[in-house]
């Protein structure tokens, strides 16, 4: 087969062959024949239809497989011949010509071609985790508040720790906060019936310490002025005045370690055995972090200075799905739709480096897995999908069976594969792991 091939930039090659007519018209008596033999058409037994009526009846479909058989061959001739590795199909056309040839033409989009740096031995250095008692009883506090109660309290002031039910408006220079700038403020220029805890700084630092004392009903100015890398741009470094109402005070009562212990374990539990449970998972969060440190330093370190062009098409697959994220961090922040719109530009700068930076690391490690023979069996994908189901309340052999019978089970093996790569490259590496400093 003579095949034209042109690259283009972005990942993109063009493939073209020209058949001749004799082996067209050779292929297409072949596809014609295919369907004399089981065409049910009235007035003819099976079979015994002319091949004028056979063309008549099924021109297109002829066509159709035709062109579909052909463009096989090409597709077939560009991974074995030409060993370009293709990702996806571009674009394809088919043109039949006077003389009875067939030009086909295919453009598909390829994997990046790049040297492999080396990816082996590589020098990092990563935290040494271990469960202190200071983070064992740091985790086994955030559970207990997790399952915390907060009665209203009938008397007294706010104290630390306690939650405030508070309404506020602001100003800046003497005029409401929200006609002062251009942009929404929110949530930082009015709220109501919005809980906050004393001593705490998850709302504005140092703000919460000023509620300290306040009783049901008092009222205060607090003037806060915003850090100069503040989230929101407008507010950095400017002061708003806020007026602060106290409608509610909450006192937080935690669970004893006893009742948790019944309540996760059962009645039989013990402190002790539910202390080794928050260690136990303590000690999987850390290893899981642990390996995400890891593989990030090594890929920042295999990728240095090394510079390759991705799809565009899957470059802008990738932007949006980026960028969707961190739409629905931002709105899981308490932002609305209007803020969110407002900080566009942001995202979707944001995305863009995100994006190039996943697919870069994707295609390296894909890379990598097939230098190194890596494969993924079919065991190895039930268990997964098993797995996914079975965390999500799924049944596992409902899973298994439907994705059998889709027989789609790319994303999974791609997951599984890159999975290996990962482990595989911080096996491998050279790590020092440093105590982190206080």
């Amino acid at each position: 087969m003579n095949a034209t091939v042109v690259k283009h930039p972005k990942c993109l090659t063009d493939i073209s062959v020209t058949f001749p007519a004799e082996e067209v018209t050779k292929e297409t008596a072949s596809i014609t024949n295919a369907y004399s033999t089981k065409a049910q058409i009235p007035g003819f037994r099976p079979g015994k239809a002319p091949k004028r009526v056979i063309e008549k009846r099924y021109g297109k479909e002829i066509e159709g497989e035709l062109e579909h058989n052909f463009l096989n061959k090409v597709l077939q001739h560009t991974v074995k011949e030409e060993g370009i590795n293709f990702l996806n199909i571009k674009d394809q056309n088919c043109t039949h010509e006077e003389n009875g040839d067939l030009a086909v033409k295919v453009s598909v989009i390829v994997a990046p071609d790049f040297e492999l740096p080396e990816y082996k031995n590589v020098a990092i250095t990563a935290p040494k985790m271990e469960v202190t008692d200071e983070v064992l009883e740091n985790e086994i506090l955030n559970i207990r508040r997790q399952q915390a109660q907060y009665p209203t309290k009938e008397e007294g002031g706010v104290e630390q720790d306690d939650i405030a039910v508070i309404s506020y408006t602001s100003t800046f220079d003497g005029k409401p906060s929200a006609e002062s700038f251009e942009e929404s403020l929110a949530p930082y220029d009015a709220q109501e019936d919005y809980w906050i805890k004393a001593g705490g700084d998850h709302f504005l630092p140092g703000f919460s310490e000023n509620l300290i004392s306040m009783v049901v009903g008092s009222e205060k100015v607090i003037a806060h002025t915003f850090a100069d890398d503040f989230a929101l741009e407008a507010l950095r470094g400017k002061t708003l005045d806020y007026t602060v109402t106290v409608k509610e005070i909450k006192a937080e009562e935690l669970e004893s370690e006893e009742e948790l212990a019944k309540k996760m374990l059962g009645e039989e539990g013990t402190v002790e055995a539910f202390r080794e449970q928050v260690k136990s998972y303590v000690e999987g969060q850390q290893a899981k972090s642990l390996q995400d440190i890891k593989s990030s330093a090594i890929l920042e370190k295999i990728g240095e200075g090394l510079e390759f062009e991705v799809p565009e098409d899957y470059l802008a697959s990738e932007k949006q799905s980026q960028a969707n994220g961190l739409i629905q961090q931002a709105m899981s922040y308490g932002m609305g739709e209007e803020e969110v719109a407002k900080m566009q530009e942001n995202i979707l700068e944001t995305a863009t480096a995100n994006a190039e930076k996943s697919l870069k690391n994707h295609f390296l490690l894909q890379k990598i897995a097939e230098e190194e023979k890596m494969e993924v069996t079919s065991e190895e994908i039930m268990q997964k999908v098993a797995m996914q189901a079975y965390q999500s309340g799924q049944d596992p052999q409902k899973a298994i069976k439907e994705l059998q019978k889709s027989g789609n089970d790319y994303q999974v093996r791609q997951s599984i594969l890159m999975d290996k790569v990962v482990a595989f490259l911080v096996e491998e590496a050279d790590i020092t792991e440093e105590t982190e400093q206080k």
